[in-house]
């Protein structure tokens, strides 16, 4: 391409980019002043101040119903709190008696076997040889020695019994 060429298109690119700016630079510009207009508008000013009362009046409302709950709250967690530090302080104080007075402790009656049964009794389980189970599947419950087993399906037969 040509220098000459080249500038022209250059030129002209320039001069319809220009044009566009003019353009939108006026559409912002009526825009704007149709919004300063309705800004301006008393009664409208007048929509927006009783709009900012209203979310003022509930922020306000809703600060305050938080507060009471959030008041209520602390109250409950403190009641649980000097409850909680009085039974620790009772069991404490009923600790250090029972150290120093020891009174006699009565033997209660129970039914459950010793701690020590059901532990020999899950060790000898343990030591004993366990049998493995054995695979039916495609076969009959027969033996296992390689052989195939006899079928112990009796559809339309008799059973064949082996002793």
């Amino acid at each position: 391409m040509n220098d000459s060429q080249w500038e022209e298109k250059l030129k002209g690119f320039l001069k319809k980019t220009g044009e566009d700016f003019k353009k939108f630079g006026n559409d912002i510009r009526v825009e704007a002043e149709h919004l300063m207009t309705e800004v301006k508008d008393p009664k409208r000013q007048e929509k927006v101040r009783d709009g900012l009362r209203e979310i003022g009046v509930w922020a306000r409302k809703a600060a305050e119903d938080a507060a009471v709950i959030v008041g209520e709250g602390v109250q409950q967690a403190g009641k649980v709190i000097n409850k909680a530090a009085d039974q620790v302080s009772e069991s404490v104080t009923k600790g250090a008696k029972a150290v120093t007075t020891p009174e006699p402790v009565k033997a209660a009656k129970v039914d459950r076997p010793a701690p020590e049964a059901p532990k020999a009794a899950a060790t000898q389980e343990s030591q004993a040889p366990k049998k493995q189970a054995k695979k039916t599947v495609g076969r009959g419950a027969g033996k296992s020695t390689g052989t195939k087993a006899k079928s112990t399906k009796t559809i339309g037969k008799k059973a064949k019994t082996d002793e």
